[in-house]
């Protein structure tokens, strides 16, 4: 004896609808989420830094920001990194974005040459023979105006720069992109730019990304 079993299977199909629209908020920011390797950049001279159209101009912006050291194997340097990113994230969380602004203006740069200057290219330096590299992650939050944002070595005086790396050829910003959008995160939505993959072997380069505009 055969029994037939029937079963009644009910498929709903979702629409995905994108819509553009005109942004008329003012006077808040749009966060950028960031988080790239530089494979062959040690921390110590890695520089986020951001200009728009206004005339802002922030050089080695370290809010919401963090940078961990890797061995040449991608792998995280040192025991202390937790502990130091607890702490910071704990300072951050008490301090507006205003304030972080005006405090950013005042921040000294490594503009002079002195003894820590000295320092900081005996570590660097040593830091590139053992093939250090250095991820960065967090959030940035800039102004909803036209402008860019970089990660490079800018925030270094020039004659700084040049004993560390010899010259403009030897400053390698090969990266991986593992996460960067723009605006609040949204479940579902694919960034154009994850999962990007720049490697320079033996020369150096500037990779420039443009963006338009989002919609969502």
């Amino acid at each position: 004896m055969c029994f037939l079993v029937r079963r009644n299977i009910c498929c709903r199909r979702r629409n995905r609808e994108h819509l553009m629209s005109v942004d008329l908020k003012r006077g808040e920011t749009l966060p950028i989420h960031i988080n790239m390797t530089f494979p062959s950049l040690p921390c110590d001279v890695a520089s986020i830094d951001a200009i728009d159209l206004s005339g802002k101009h922030e050089v080695d912006l370290d809010t919401n920001i963090w940078k961990l050291r890797l061995n040449s194997h991608g792998h995280i340097i040192g025991t202390k990194y937790l502990s130091d990113l607890v702490e910071k994230q704990h300072t951050t969380r008490n301090h507006d974005d205003k304030e972080h602004h005006d405090d950013s203006a005042k921040k000294p740069h490594k503009f002079s040459f002195d003894k820590d200057a000295e320092n900081m290219i005996n570590k660097v330096k040593k830091a590139l023979e053992n093939g250090e590299g250095c991820r960065v992650y967090g959030v940035l939050d800039v102004q909803r105006v036209a402008g860019n944002f970089h990660i490079s070595v800018h925030a270094l005086n020039i004659y700084v720069a040049q004993m560390i790396f010899g010259g403009a050829k030897h400053v390698n910003v090969s990266h991986m992109i593992h996460d960067l959008s723009f605006g609040p995160k949204y479940p579902g939505l694919h960034n154009p730019l994850d999962d990007t993959v720049r490697i320079l072997r033996d020369t150096s380069g500037t990779f420039k990304y443009y963006i338009k505009g989002a919609c969502r």
